[in-house]
């Protein structure tokens, strides 16, 4: 297929989750630049952390302009590729109308819900945290305010009850590539139709890491998603005999707690199993969920039978909300 030279695509994005699409664009239509976040200082020492899309882009040649801020200055930058277009994709701003008006053909954004369910920066989170058996994809003219534009196109998928952010990212990475490069050779040809989203809006929320604090007095499904939704990041927590510990996995999807049984016997947070080929069954308010890993702050991950043969006692201890 021979590239498509009608729209001056910038393509705005950060995060591995926009790669796959940010590839196909270059391969299939003219992208004058990249508009990304900046080199970061990684966690631990001086290393500087680029942004793998910028690597890329600098092998394909693409001009790559790197901001903190859109002002005066980087809107410069940007007129100075001459872009008509603009394709937005996990970029974490809201665009301002002067730098809007800057695409003459237009604008597209890629939200990873179906909109207006789950406006502003953590769809994939709340997509787990619905506990919901299947979510979305939003292709989006670009409005002044979050997420609020005209709909080209949108799809909806199944999840399985198993995700977590790291695997919904990889998933929703993949397959947002195909229907994006519909949505451009629509636009380019001039057939593309928008429509008014419909319906009540509702939004998540940026999240920081005090969002990860575990509280077993929720029954065992949402309990089994909130660990999902935090994984990798803040990482769900509790405390077990008065330290921190981040539970990073957990068995089966949300339908696999034992609900089944007499929960008067049993406080929610008490460990009272122990499943060599399930995990630690810990008892929520209906039933009891499989916690499969653990961390301990500034420790690797260990499994459910690491933490067996750390605390061969534990079954009848339990996991609390504080010190």
């Amino acid at each position: 297929m021979e590239k498509s030279n009608k729209l001056k695509i910038l393509f705005a994005g950060n995060g591995n989750i926009c790669i796959e699409v940010f590839k196909a664009v270059v391969k299939n239509f003219n992208c004058v630049g990249l508009l990304t976040g900046v080199d970061k200082k990684g966690s631990r020492g001086n290393k500087t952390i680029t942004p793998e899309i910028k690597l890329i882009a600098e092998e394909k040649g693409i001009p790559v302009i790197q901001i903190e801020h859109l002002r005066t200055a980087e809107r410069d930058m940007v007129r100075s590729l001459k872009p008509d277009f603009l394709l937005s994709f996990s970029f974490g701003r809201i665009f301002g109308p002067k730098f809007l008006q800057l695409f003459s053909k237009g604008t597209l954004n890629i939200h990873p819900s179906l909109l207006p369910n789950s406006r502003g920066p953590s769809p994939i989170r709340a997509a787990i945290l619905s506990g919901s058996e299947k979510w979305g994809i939003s292709f989006q003219e670009i409005g002044l305010k979050m997420d609020e534009g005209r709909l080209f196109d949108a799809f909806s998928f199944p999840l399985e009850g198993n995700e977590t952010v790291s695997s919904l990212t990889e998933k929703v990475a993949s397959l947002a590539v195909e229907p994006c490069i519909k949505v451009l050779n629509k636009i380019e040809e001039g057939k593309a139709e928008l429509e008014q989203q419909v319906g009540e809006a509702s939004y998540c929320y940026l999240v920081n890491k005090e969002d990860g604090v575990l509280d077993f007095n929720n029954p065992v499904a949402k309990v089994h998603s909130f660990i999902r939704a935090n994984y990798p990041w803040p990482k769900s927590y509790s405390f077990f005999n008065g330290n921190k510990v981040f539970i990073t996995g957990v068995w089966g999807n949300f339908n696999s707690g034992n609900i089944e049984l007499d929960t008067s016997s049993y406080k929610p947070g008490e460990i009272v199993e122990f499943k060599k080929n399930q995990g630690l069954g810990v008892m929520c308010s209906d039933g009891i969920i499989y916690l499969t890993g653990f961390q301990f702050p500034t420790k690797k991950e260990i499994t459910h039978k690491d933490f067996m043969n750390r605390f061969q006692s534990s079954v009848g201890q339990f996991f609390s909300l504080e010190h």
